[in-house]
């Protein structure tokens, strides 16, 4: 590109940031752009955090966001959360996000419920939803859905689902039948 006199631009280095996989290539392309004269972008920094699935490297790169005075979005701290297995660090980052001024949102409600594995807290998160006027959508009720193979509440889910106006797709309807037969 800069052999033929084109400039690279900031989709330039976040496509090119969206193909590595490795930390070092990513580095190299934050340090390029930066030689060019170009801060990456909320959008850049989470398109780095995705690439690694370790906790204390996407928190870094959350601390290197905030440094350079960038807003982390919904997107940066659902990455965040993403990385964490355990219910406990995931309210603490939606409490750091709260505190920050954003709210959690679906995505945000769902990373949490797959972090736990008891069926009763999973549906504890579904009220917590429900009374912050957070309607589940269909990948919420399909993580409830995974905790059990009991047709009848099963049933019962799909029912409380119908309810809150979200259709079930192909795949919970076969997961109910299956659990059928």
């Amino acid at each position: 590109m800069k052999e033929e006199g084109i400039a690279p631009t900031q989709c330039t280095y976040s496509t090119l940031l969206e193909s590595y996989r490795r930390h070092t290539e990513i580095r190299e392309v934050i340090n390029e752009m930066r030689r060019e004269g170009i801060e990456p972008d909320v959008w850049c920094w989470n398109t780095v955090m995705k690439a690694s699935k370790r906790p204390q490297y996407r928190r870094k790169i959350v601390n290197e966001m905030k440094e350079t005075g960038l807003s982390l979005d919904t997107v940066s701290w659902n990455t965040l959360m993403n990385a964490y297995k355990n219910p406990s660090h995931i309210r603490q980052i939606m409490e750091e996000m709260r505190n920050e001024g954003m709210s959690p949102d679906v995505a945000s409600y769902t990373i949490l419920l797959k972090s736990y594995s008891d069926p009763l807290d999973r549906r504890g998160v579904i009220e917590e939803m429900l009374a912050e006027e957070i309607k589940p959508n269909v990948a919420t009720w399909s993580t409830i859905m995974n905790s059990y193979d009991d047709p009848l509440v099963l049933r019962e889910i799909m029912e409380e689902m119908r309810n809150t106006g979200v259709k079930p797709n192909g795949t919970l309807v076969f997961h109910v039948r299956e659990c059928m037969l």
